[in-house]
């Protein structure tokens, strides 16, 4: 942990006075207001756009239209309601960022930079909808799959990270993510491909193995692509 402290340590005071400035012109009553009911909305209808993509027969494809449209809204309110108005200046990683994107998740999702999709679409090539053994409860409701297959692979995207965290070999590839000095949605496919190699291993793996059908495969890795987005965004 000394590692992540040490890149955490070196933040400026300069850059912690900004955020406070920031923080007092921003404060205001519609600021929190709106603080607060963005991220439900846009993750609720997210979530909403991913079932009649599901529903669609396409949906992969519109799944990858819902996506864009997220990133392009949340691009928009970066600038007219940013958390931290420094981060809006160019840092010069634009590039590398978009570049990590795009060789750790695959040139197939260059059209919407989709960071955290290529689960689904590995699940699509893979699995087929009738294919479940007795081991996966199947007869559960949908919604109650997919409640224990998030369970399932977060506790898998937890260990991974925490590791990632506290072990200095699987730091090394990890730490790349923490390498920014600003925060947005660009950095959401900041990876490295051995990282997220480990995070898709250590949360798909069990599915697998337990016969997950389709639609739990394309509902996690949806809820997973879109939580990612909310998480890494200056909003």
């Amino acid at each position: 942990m000394s590692i992540v402290g040490l890149r955490i340590g070196g933040t400026t005071g300069l850059a912690m006075q900004n955020h406070r400035n920031t923080s007092d012109t921003s404060g205001t009553a519609v600021g929190h207001f709106l603080s607060a009911v963005w991220w439900p909305l846009l993750y609720f209808g997210a979530l909403t756009g991913a079932w009649f993509a599901f529903a669609s027969n396409a949906p992969i494809l519109w799944f990858n239209v819902v996506y864009a449209a997220l990133l392009l809204t949340i691009v928009l309110l970066e600038r007219m309601t940013p958390h931290r108005e420094e981060w809006l200046q160019h840092d010069g990683e634009t590039l590398n960022d978009i570049g990590h994107t795009l060789l750790t998740k695959g040139t197939a999702q260059l059209a919407v930079a989709a960071t955290s999709i290529m689960p689904m679409a590995v699940a699509t090539v893979t699995r087929a909808n009738d294919h479940a053994s007795h081991l996966w409860p199947t007869q559960w409701p949908l919604i109650a799959q997919v409640v224990l297959a998030l369970v399932i692979a977060e506790f898998g995207l937890y260990w991974s990270h925490r590791i990632a965290h506290e072990n200095l070999f699987f730091w090394r590839f990890h730490a790349l993510h923490h390498s920014v000095v600003r925060l947005w949605v660009v950095n959401t496919g900041r990876f490295h491909v051995i990282d997220s190699l480990i995070k898709m291993v250590l949360s798909q793996a069990p599915l697998y193995l337990l016969d997950a059908p389709l639609p739990v495969f394309l509902w996690v890795g949806a809820v997973t692509a879109i939580t990612g987005l909310l998480t890494h965004c200056n909003v």
